[in-house]
């Protein structure tokens, strides 16, 4: 959201939070300017979101483009997490 709020210049965001099985999944997105995903990036707050999504073996995933908005989804896989722990 910190990233939506200061970059996106959306004027709506869905946020989403789901279980499904061994999985949650959290999905936010803008209709804000969107923007390059393969463009080297300047702050660290999806480095960020990447990292302490690996941490509890999920993955992100990340649709957008300059002008379409974006479509963020974390999926966690609550029993890796849950084997993890107990090791």
């Amino acid at each position: 959201m910190n990233n939506v709020l200061k970059h996106a210049q959306a004027s709506s965001v869905n946020i989403q939070l789901n279980t499904a099985g061994d999985h949650v999944n959290l999905l936010i997105e803008d209709n804000g300017k969107g923007f390059d995903t393969n463009a080297q990036r300047k702050g660290i707050g999806i480095t960020n979101i990447i990292s302490r999504a690996e941490l509890f073996n999920g993955k992100v995933k990340i649709d957008s483009s300059p002008g379409n908005g974006c479509r963020l989804e974390v999926i966690l896989d609550t029993k890796a997490h849950e084997a993890q722990a107990a090791a």
